[in-house]
């Protein structure tokens, strides 16, 4: 993680950068997830925009070009067995905005920096949480 996204994050809920590497603990635990994960799974080295995606068992990186629909139906781009995502949960995609996130009409709604959200311009370094799957955004800029 850059230096950049380390600041954005620590002044977003108001702790030290050095926390996020020296007391992982002290972190809320699903930046300290994410910020961990970061440290081992570096983003793909291109312009797209990209989400660090940590479900149960696994941790992925997902390259977005324009629209990105999840849920658990199986013609969504990212299909999340878990039993608090609905069929079609939620989408991100590019607009004339930026990139944004609008829930679906899912039953347990979408999370952006822990406030339940309807929809949301996303900014770099946003945590988004749909049903018990964790997202770190990061922007094409």
């Amino acid at each position: 993680m850059n230096d950049d996204l380390k600041q954005k994050i620590s002044s977003e809920y108001g702790l030290p950068t050095t926390y996020m590497t020296e007391m992982p603990s002290a972190f809320d635990e699903h930046i300290g997830t994410l910020c961990s994960l970061l440290a081992t799974h570096p983003p793909p080295a291109d312009d797209t925009c990209k989400i660090l995606v940590k479900e149960v068992n696994q941790v992925r990186w997902l390259a977005v070009s324009v629209v990105y629909n999840i849920g658990q139906a199986q013609d969504n781009d990212l299909i999340l067995s878990d039993q608090y995502v609905s069929d079609h949960h939620c989408r991100i995609e590019k607009t004339e905005a930026g990139w944004g996130i609008e829930d679906m009409g899912s039953t347990n709604g979408i999370f952006v920096n822990r406030e339940k959200r309807g929809h949301k311009t996303l900014r770099d370094g946003d945590i988004i949480q749909v049903g018990s799957v964790l997202m770190l955004f990061l922007g094409d800029d």
